[in-house]
């Protein structure tokens, strides 16, 4: 069943799954995505995926736990998860396609991780997660396509 609703005057979507075990075990196996997974979520079967398959579960991270904006007159990039290895994981994978490695800091009352990255590393990644066609949340994304553009503009 796909629910369509909306939260704060944003459009959300949901998909609920019952009677289908095989996509349910699919989902599993391929992308690591359980019932309850707030703490135990690992990182995607990196082995049975390809770049591109990478690249559009990490736009789907961002658009479900993360956010882009302007932070300090420059582009931000963040995610936020309470699993430690898929925290571990982004940061990883942020780290092979930006030059300078994310920073990364758990929040001190909570189990959140939260993983950053700016400036031009910021530009870059969402230059490679939009390379992707898949589909995305304007309202994140366009901070990224403004910000880009900007940069460009001044011969960057």
């Amino acid at each position: 069943m796909i629910r369509d609703y909306e939260t704060d005057g944003y459009p959300q979507s949901e998909i609920r799954i019952s009677g289908v075990p095989q996509w349910l075990e699919a989902l599993e196996k391929y992308w690591s995505l359980v019932a309850c997974k707030t703490k135990i979520l690992q990182p995607p079967n990196q082995q049975l995926l390809c770049e591109e398959q990478l690249l559009a579960y990490m736009v789907g991270l961002i658009e479900g736990d993360g956010y882009i904006r302007i932070s300090n007159n420059t582009l931000c990039v963040s995610f936020v998860t309470a699993s430690k290895d898929l925290a571990d994981w982004v940061v990883q994978f942020w780290n092979e396609i930006v030059e300078g490695r994310p920073s990364e800091y758990k929040h001190g009352y909570s189990d959140a991780y939260y993983i950053n990255v700016y400036g031009k590393n910021a530009r870059d990644l969402c230059r490679a997660l939009m390379s992707m066609n898949v589909h995305r949340l304007s309202r994140k994304w366009d901070v990224a396509i403004a910000e880009i553009e900007r940069w460009e503009k001044r011969g960057h």
